[in-house]
């Protein structure tokens, strides 16, 4: 693929670190789920370059997640509107089996890459 690991860390992420990279998902339902998550235990990250990096570690996350798709729980569209507005009978099962579902983070510039890397090696995190 051409992509070489510049930096490969197992981190403890600390609670500003995973708003700062999730910053989007803030107003989420399942946000806090997903940083419940995060803060459990220690992440795996992993710096790579090379051309066109962003795009392909874009299509490796996306290819991770076909693959182990049938590892998580299958969901009707009415499941996902359910949850999408916080309704489900089974949220928070949900929230937890779609927040594992989706730990594969990538950014998608290289301005959020250099952002997010800055953060979470900088000794405030």
């Amino acid at each position: 693929m051409g992509l070489s690991a510049e930096n490969q860390q197992q981190l403890e992420i600390k609670q500003g670190a995973a708003r700062f990279i999730y910053r989007d998902c803030l107003d989420k339902h399942f946000y806090q789920d997903l940083e419940n998550f995060i803060l459990s235990g220690p992440c795996m990250t992993l710096v790579v370059s090379g051309d066109d990096a962003i795009n392909k570690v874009t299509e490796l996350k996306k290819r991770f997640r076909k693959e182990n798709s049938a590892s998580w729980i299958e969901l009707t569209k009415e499941d996902i509107a359910l949850w999408e507005e916080n309704k489900h009978p089974r949220q928070k099962e949900l929230n937890i089996k779609l927040t594992a579902e989706n730990l594969v983070h990538s950014t998608d510039t290289e301005e959020e890459a250099e952002e997010v890397i800055e953060y979470i090696y900088s000794p405030h995190t």
